[in-house]
């Protein structure tokens, strides 16, 4: 009884873990995706920018939703195999390696999108964009707990 309630209280915390984290990892996820014209705000784009840089986002916006949902998905997954008591830790290594690269694709595209963007702005522009990016990844990892140990 002790062994059964034991597992059911780990896969609980374990669940709560993966789910906060996957919320703090869905913010930085999204940060590029749900409402990317206010990253432009105050850039004076002209209309031919505003017009690239709608589709650039449109394009961006469309694969980096569809590899955060293989993320969250494989995440569920992985949860499952842990919940299983016959899951041999080699499958759920191997589910972990899976998730795990689609999470490093998903940092190439993220990084590949603003490097795109960014030849579509002048300098001035271009730094002020980054700058605003910079502020986004602060205020998320502030939201996920991260921001103090990060300063030290």
């Amino acid at each position: 009884m002790k062994k059964i309630l034991f597992l059911i209280l780990f896969a609980a915390l374990v669940s709560g873990a993966t789910l906060a984290s996957s919320w703090c990892g869905k913010q930085v996820c999204m940060m590029m995706s749900k409402a990317p014209m206010n990253l432009y705000s105050g850039l004076n784009l002209s209309a031919e920018q505003e017009t690239n840089l709608k589709q650039l986002d449109a394009a961006f916006k469309e694969e980096a939703d569809a590899m955060c949902t293989r993320v969250c998905q494989g995440k569920m997954q992985l949860m499952d195999l842990i919940a299983d008591k016959n899951s041999a830790q080699t499958v759920i290594d191997q589910k972990i390696d899976e998730v795990g690269a689609i999470q490093t694709a998903l940092e190439k595209k993220v990084a590949n999108h603003i490097l795109d963007v960014k030849k579509s702005l002048n300098e001035e522009q271009s730094a002020a964009y980054v700058t605003r990016l910079d502020e986004e990844l602060q205020k998320s990892m502030e939201q996920c707990g991260y921001s103090d140990i990060l300063k030290s």
